[in-house]
């Protein structure tokens, strides 16, 4: 009641302050992130399967079939070389001594890796260390050896000749190669080698028989007597 005049008083609320909410980030310990072995060993398990699958399909035997040589066929090719100048631009690192017309610059940028920390307490918290990386870049000139023209033969034979070009003084000849063909008729059809040596090459005289070994999309594989 008022003590001045008597009368009743409202009933005072109550009120209650809500209970402050708990911060998750820190009443919570940071999940770790991890990999699960199970799916580092099915990436494996794939990658496994596609190498067999690979050697199984070009690599394996998968039948073999008498052939006989119908034709062979030989390409020769005979590059000529000479130094002309080759401009490279914004190269990574620094330039060769032997280079000219040099213009280098740095490039910086910043770097960082993820990490998770483990307090001590139960709790784990990520943190982000970054630093900056600088590296140079350089564009120049380099004086180097180039193809100015190949000089190619071709034949039917057993025999490859390579073409003699002549050169000035500034001028090489590079590395010479050779294209070797054979062509065989078999049950499976007509079928095509490349031996790897001019040596292996002649000795497949038209109208010889040979076993090939195929594999399972029907590419020559090897060759026997």
């Amino acid at each position: 009641t008022c003590s001045n005049c008597g009368a009743a008083l409202q009933k005072a609320q109550t009120v209650q302050a809500a209970a402050p909410k708990p911060a998750m980030d820190a009443a919570k310990p940071a999940a770790k992130k991890k990999v699960s072995p199970v799916l580092i060993g099915a990436v494996f398990g794939f990658l496994a399967l596609c190498c067999i699958g690979v050697y199984f399909i070009f690599g394996r035997t998968s039948s073999t079939v008498k052939g006989t040589v119908t034709s062979v066929h030989w390409q020769t090719n005979v590059p000529v070389q000479e130094v002309q100048a080759v401009d490279y631009s914004n190269k990574k690192g620094n330039p060769p001594s032997d280079a000219y017309n040099v213009s280098c610059h740095d490039e910086s940028h910043d770097v960082c890796a993820t990490q998770i920390v483990d307090k001590g307490n139960g709790y784990s918290e990520v943190t982000e260390n970054c630093q900056t990386e600088t590296e140079t870049y350089c564009s120049y000139t380099m004086d180097e050896w180039q193809i100015i023209q190949t000089y190619s033969l071709e034949g039917d034979n057993l025999q490859p000749i390579y073409e003699s070009p002549s050169i000035s003084n500034d001028q090489r000849i590079g590395e010479q190669t050779e294209e070797l063909t054979v062509n065989f008729s078999t049950d499976k059809g007509n079928k095509t080698y490349s031996p790897d040596t001019i040596s292996t090459y002649q000795q497949f005289t038209p109208g010889s028989t040979w076993t090939l070994k195929l594999n399972l999309l029907g590419g020559v594989l090897r060759v026997e007597p």
